[in-house]
């Protein structure tokens, strides 16, 4: 039996010094744990909702009724709801202009937005003092091969066709004229999807306000062609016309073919352009016998015209 616990021995001492060595590795551990695991109370980390509690909030106006354009904003027309990610152009909250009139319709349930406030439209948002917007049909042709954009500047060039022994003539009518949107896109690098450019085929033009009437009565009278210029925009359009409009901005009625030949229609620095200059001359063509323009006719010699009185009527006779 003796024997026996001899040989035991080895393997018991053995195996208590395992179960010692690892009681003591649990004790050594355990506050390393207890430490890492342990949030800090007092910063309140590692509570739960504390992330989210930090995380931001944006608080928001909802329209209890339909509200229209005049009336007076009021606290007790909304609701305020509060949202976890910001709404761009809606208005804060802490930040709504109460007392102040609203400029557009606001559904029911819609937010406080700062269009229905300011009303800002894109055209008013581009369009400056003294300038009026005016939309042309465009195609390949106005749109310069397609390639205008919103920004570019462009000279409008008018041609008259020729009539009551008139000859056909081409000016320059307004130059440097600010290109607003093309087909809606006031941006020179927004693109406009399909539908949208197949049914708004327009340009939008910024020209001033004094050119208004003459330019509207050059769409109905002649054939406008608009050419892309790299001039300076804003100072052209600020002082085109200015000699050709008295007045109030009305332009005087005046023969167009003296006046585009004196200066007094279109841009001075470009003058007009007649048909009699670009067409060829046939030298086996007569010489023409009508009376130069401006110069008086021959006047007619009395000596060939004799006056007779017979009663109480009288006649001419001419005589050899």
């Amino acid at each position: 039996m003796s024997s026996r616990i001899i040989y035991a021995l080895p393997a018991l001492i053995l195996a208590l010094l395992a179960i010692g060595l690892a009681v003591f590795g649990l004790l050594k551990h355990e506050p390393a744990q207890s430490g890492a695991s342990i949030p800090d109370m007092s910063h309140g980390e590692g509570m739960p909702g504390a992330e989210e509690e930090a995380s931001p909030k944006f608080h928001y106006l909802l329209a209890r009724q339909k509200l229209d354009p005049g009336s007076l904003l009021d606290p007790e027309q909304f609701v305020e709801v509060v949202s976890d990610t910001e709404i761009e152009g809606v208005i804060p909250a802490g930040e709504a202009p109460f007392g102040e009139e609203l400029q557009m319709t606001l559904a029911q349930g819609l937010p406080l937005s700062e269009q229905v406030v300011s009303n800002e439209s894109p055209i008013r948002m581009v369009l400056e003092d003294g300038v009026r917007a005016m939309a042309f049909q465009m195609d390949s042709l106005a749109s310069v091969g397609g390639l205008l954009r919103a920004g570019d500047v462009i000279d409008i060039v008018a041609s008259f066709k020729g009539d009551s022994g008139k000859q056909a003539a081409s000016m320059i009518l307004l130059p440097g004229v600010e290109v607003l949107a093309v087909r809606g896109a006031t941006e020179a690098d927004a693109e406009p999807d399909e539908e949208q450019s197949r049914r708004n085929a327009t340009m939008v033009l910024a020209v001033p306000e004094a050119e208004v009437s003459r330019l509207t009565l050059a769409v109905a009278e002649a054939n406008l062609s608009f050419v892309a210029s790299k001039r300076m925009g804003n100072e052209l359009v600020a002082g085109s016309g200015a000699g050709n409009v008295p007045g109030k901005g009305v332009s005087e009625p005046l023969d167009t073919e003296d006046a585009v030949a004196d200066g007094t229609l279109g841009d001075p620095e470009s003058p007009a352009v007649f048909l009699s200059q670009i067409r060829p001359i046939d030298p086996e063509a007569p010489a023409t016998t009508q009376p130069a323009k401006g110069k008086a006719a021959p006047e007619e010699d009395p000596g060939m015209k004799v006056l007779i009185f017979e009663g109480a009527t009288s006649r001419n006779v001419y005589v050899r």
